[in-house]
């Protein structure tokens, strides 16, 4: 099961989803399972030391239409099971 959430909102909105990724891990455990994260660029070194996360995607804050396209072909061909946002 591979799983995208997504989180573009403020620092708080961010560090308040983290629970539910901790609670998605513990109810799916194991290596098929993959969780990986969108957020803003800023706020990726938050989140790249957590062991929760298999990947993590980033978005430049102001990203243009061009890199928005882009981004979605990315995340597009990974095949996600479910998307959570």
């Amino acid at each position: 099961m591979k799983t995208l959430i997504i989180r573009f909102g403020r620092l708080g909105d961010l560090l308040l989803t983290l629970p539910a990724l901790r609670d998605l891990v513990a109810a799916e455990p194991g290596p098929e399972h993959e969780r990986h994260f969108l957020v803003l660029a800023d706020h990726a070194e938050l989140l790249a030391p957590l062991p929760e996360i298999d990947r993590l995607w980033t978005l430049p804050r102001g990203a243009g239409r061009a890199q928005l396209d882009e981004l979605a072909s990315l995340l597009d061909e990974q095949g996600f099971d479910r998307v959570v946002d």
